[in-house]
């Protein structure tokens, strides 16, 4: 009987650590995607500033750090 509720409390214990790794990854997998999205984001508006020659993008990438900055 002792031995069964220790199983017990070795398996709780195991399946909670599993669901704590399970959240750290997807927090990790969260903040990966946005920085990706950022990064192209940049890339995109740094290339219409080229491609247009004028400045009219540097504002919508200024939104974007200041999204990204906020997550």
């Amino acid at each position: 009987m002792v031995a069964n509720a220790v199983v017990l409390l070795l398996l709780a214990a195991r399946y909670h650590t599993t669901l704590s790794s399970l959240e750290r990854d997807t927090t990790l997998a969260r903040r990966a995607r946005a920085l990706g999205v950022f990064a192209r984001e940049q890339y995109i508006h740094e290339a219409h500033t080229i491609i247009l020659g004028d400045h009219s993008h540097v504002g919508h990438q200024q939104e974007w750090v200041t999204t990204f900055g906020v997550r």
